[in-house]
C-alpha cells in the first residue's frame, strides 16, 4: 500500500539543513542545542505540507517548541500522529547493528546502556501526542503500514 504523499525523514532534513550527512554528524559538529533548534524550525516548515508523511527524529518532541507545534497541528486537524512504540531490546539491537559510536549519547552514557532511561523519559510524551500507537514487534513494514492505515481510516491502494 502506498500513501500518495511526500515523505520526509526529519533527521535527514535537519542534517541537510546543517550541511551534514546524518543527524549524528550534525549533533557532533554543532551540538544538541543547535540541532534541536534547527529541528523545531524544520518541523514547523514541514508541518505546512498537508500531503506529507514526516518521520520524526527520536527526540523531536523534546526539542524546544516542537511538542507544541505537533499539538497545535493535531488540534487544528492538519496532522495525525502515529507513535511506533518499539521495545528497548529491539532499539538496543538496532543501535548495536548500526554501530553505537555513530549514535550520540543522550544522557552522556553509552547509547546502548541508556535506552531504557531514554524510553522511560520519552514514552509519556509520545503517548500523549499520538493518535495511534503501534507496537512494531518485528513485523514487516507492509504489516505495519496496513495497521496504521486501518487505524487512521486511510484508503488502501
Amino acid at each position: 500500500m502506498r500513501l500518495e504523499a511526500r515523505f520526509y525523514d526529519l533527521d535527514l532534513v535537519v542534517a541537510d539543513e546543517m550541511g551534514q550527512k546524518s543527524a549524528a554528524a550534525a549533533i557532533k559538529v554543532a551540538g544538541f542545542e543547535r540541532f534541536r533548534t534547527t529541528e523545531t524550525r524544520m518541523l514547523e516548515t514541514l508541518l505546512r505540507d498537508r500531503d506529507a508523511v514526516i518521520a520524526l527524529g527520536g527526540g523531536t518532541p523534546t526539542a524546544p517548541g516542537a511538542k507544541q507545534l505537533i499539538q497545535d497541528s493535531r488540534e487544528s486537524k492538519k496532522t495525525r500522529v502515529v507513535f511506533l512504540d518499539e521495545n528497548a531490546q529491539e532499539i538496543r539491537s538496532r543501535i548495536a547493528k548500526d554501530g553505537a559510536s555513530k549514535r550520540p549519547a543522550i544522557l552522556g552514557k553509552d547509547p546502548i546502556a541508556e535506552v531504557e532511561q531514554v524510553l522511560a523519559d520519552r514514552r509519556p510524551v509520545y503517548s500523549e501526542l499520538a493518535d495511534v500507537v503501534v507496537v512494531p514487534g518485528g513485523r514487516s513494514v507492509a504489516a505495519l503500514v496496513d495497521e496504521i492505515a486501518e487505524a487512521l481510516g486511510l484508503p488502501r491502494h
